[in-house]
């Protein structure tokens, strides 16, 4: 998951990788099995993802199959896109520096759009806490005018997760054959939509 995080950091600071990846894949929802409760996205998507993530972001790793697998995923929602450009233009507008900083940065970035516990850690300074002990101290600085509760990137941040990755999301990542996302199971005290029962 924190490969996702990075990727996720680095797709709403840097316009010629968030250019590219959204350029390479149309939205447009992967077929569900509500069956199985799988997501199909081919193969080849996987491997085309991981090349684009390798040339504009961090080829000296590499990305797993879950992070590309949930990058996809979110990428064939139109509304993610334009989640992403909004978070893209609230950080250009705080004004905080955005290139070349350490990948723990890009991954802390991503983090707090998606985890509000995390964003609560850093506007209050607790990094330590939520186990970023080796950012640099002004990337302490930045995180932390990033995370403010009343700002924009807070409030998209918070209409993002509310559209796409909710307490009851049932979607498996049925990426190929033999691989599903690893944390697909559905725990037995979530209420399933009623279609599905």
């Amino acid at each position: 998951m924190t490969d996702f995080w990075e990727v996720l950091g680095r797709l709403v600071t840097n316009g010629d990788f968030r250019t590219t990846l959204f350029g390479a894949f149309s939205p447009g929802s992967y077929p569900i099995d509500l069956t199985h409760l799988t997501a199909s996205i081919p193969k080849a998507q996987y491997g085309s993802a991981a090349d684009i993530i390798a040339k504009k972001t961090f080829a000296d790793r590499p990305v797993s199959v879950m992070a590309i697998g949930e990058l996809l995923y979110s990428m064939s929602y139109q509304r993610f896109r334009d989640f992403v450009e909004q978070l893209s233009q609230a950080i250009t507008a705080s004004r905080v520096p955005t290139s070349n900083r350490t990948p723990l940065f890009y991954m802390g970035l991503g983090d707090l759009i998606v985890d509000a516990q995390t964003a609560q850690f850093f506007h209050a300074g607790q990094f330590d806490q939520a186990h970023y002990t080796a950012l640099t101290n002004p990337e302490r600085g930045d995180l932390q005018t990033l995370a403010d509760p009343a700002g924009s990137l807070a409030k998209i941040s918070s209409s993002l997760c509310a559209f796409l990755w909710t307490v009851k999301c049932f979607v498996k990542q049925f990426a190929y054959d033999g691989h599903t996302h690893p944390i697909a199971n559905i725990p037995p005290t979530i209420d399933m939509p009623r279609f599905l029962l």
